[in-house]
Formats: structure tokens, C-alpha cells, sequence
């Protein structure tokens, strides 16, 4: 794909979710330096390792923050995991959970 088509259908899916990052809300932005939190970036919602695709339909907006918080994590458990977060849980206690939850689905 040339670096023009990858641009534009970059920009195509900001447009359509809003410039909105889809886990937190928050809007995004571009044009700031790559370690700002809130740099616009796309995100496999259905990670590519677990059978996620890069079709426009399974790439959604997603700020630098989620982004690499979400990781390899199925949308349903990082959902839960920022909301956990959020409210205070202990992180260490929330990522023991999570790579408990992880190893099940995984069987």
C-alpha cells in the first residue's frame, strides 16, 4: 500500500470513531511528539495473535495510553481492567488476575 492510501485510511478511521479513543473516551490528537499519551494510534481490537485481523472493520482509534496498556489483552479484559484501575484495586493484584484470566482463555 503506498504511504499515501496508508495515511488516508489512518485518518478514515479517526474520522469514523470520532477522534475519540475507543476504551477511555478521551479525544485524540495528532501532530505531537510519539511519547505524548494521548497520540493518536490504531489498535487491533481483537488482537492479531489471537486471531484478530487487520481489516478496517477489527482497527479502531485508540490513544498511545491504551494502546500499549491493552497490549495482547481481549478488549472484555482490558475494559475491566482500566475500570478496576481506576477505582483504586491494586495493580499488581489486577495483573495477577489478568494473566489468570489470560491463561484460561488461552487453553
Amino acid at each position: 500500500m503506498s504511504r499515501v492510501g496508508y495515511t488516508f485510511h489512518r485518518q478514515g478511521i479517526f474520522r469514523r470513531d470520532g477522534w475519540r479513543c475507543r476504551y477511555c473516551g478521551l479525544e485524540v490528537l495528532t501532530g505531537v511528539h510519539d511519547g505524548h499519551p494521548r497520540l493518536a494510534t490504531l489498535d487491533h481490537y481483537l488482537p492479531r495473535c489471537r486471531g484478530g485481523t487487520g481489516h478496517v472493520e477489527n482497527l479502531v482509534t485508540s490513544c498511545l495510553r491504551c494502546n500499549q496498556e491493552k497490549n495482547d489483552m481481549l478488549p472484555d479484559v482490558y475494559l475491566w481492567f482500566r475500570h478496576m484501575r481506576v477505582h483504586g484495586y491494586p495493580a499488581e493484584a489486577l495483573e495477577e488476575a489478568i494473566v489468570e484470566v489470560m491463561a484460561e482463555i488461552d487453553e
